[in-house]
């Protein structure tokens, strides 16, 4: 993984889509078939690193590339870090992790299947046992952002589950691409990013 976060990374432009969830869905855990869903506490950087690229490269996912392994080691063994995956046949084929810093008002930072998972209805029934256990768990709120860059249908996806839009930003993403983090080929439908200066990277 590539630990400066400081070098000079070609930049994305796109517009951030904030959602929240206000009023407990009363939604109960629901069969996954032949999946199931596991809380994993102090995971270890590679592994998460694994599942966490797997997952994103389609989108470029942005938190974790100019992360420190040490950095990245203090978000896994905090307490407030929930980690769960999705398992089939105890392999890891999705990931949903959340931030309960502030107890009643949770961030669902990061959530996706590998992309042979997608568009077969398990996405819908995990985030659904996701969303259940958080309200479980006391929370008042449930937020998340997606961006330009994530999957097309995310926030219909979002809005499906009870999420509501309230507000939208444009944000910078570093093109982790150029580091080495991802490949130079992942995510082919998001165009190369350019220098803070618009200079085209080389």
């Amino acid at each position: 993984m590539n630990e400066s976060g400081n070098i000079d990374v070609p930049v994305i432009l796109s517009q951030v889509t904030y959602l929240e969830m206000v009023s407990d869905p009363r939604a109960q855990p629901v069969d996954l078939g032949k999946f199931s869903m596991r809380r994993v506490e102090n995971m270890s950087v590679g592994d998460y690193l694994d599942i966490y690229r797997e997952v994103g490269r389609d989108y470029l996912w942005n938190y974790r590339p100019g992360q420190s392994a040490e950095e990245i080691r203090a978000i896994l063994t905090s307490p407030a870090t929930w980690m769960y995956l999705l398992l089939a046949d105890d392999r890891a084929v999705g990931m949903a992790e959340l931030d309960a810093t502030i107890p009643d008002d949770i961030e669902l930072v990061h959530f996706g299947l590998l992309p042979c998972f997608l568009n077969q209805g398990i996405g819908k029934l995990f985030l659904h046992n996701v969303i259940s256990l958080v309200w479980r768990s006391g929370a008042r709120r449930m937020w998340l952002s997606t961006c330009g860059l994530d999957h097309p249908k995310a926030i219909r996806f979002y809005e499906a589950a009870g999420f509501v839009p309230f507000k939208t930003k444009m944000g910078e993403f570093k093109d982790w691409r150029f580091t080495g983090f991802y490949d130079m080929a992942d995510a082919p439908q998001i165009p190369y990013g350019k220098r803070p200066s618009g200079e085209e990277p080389r």
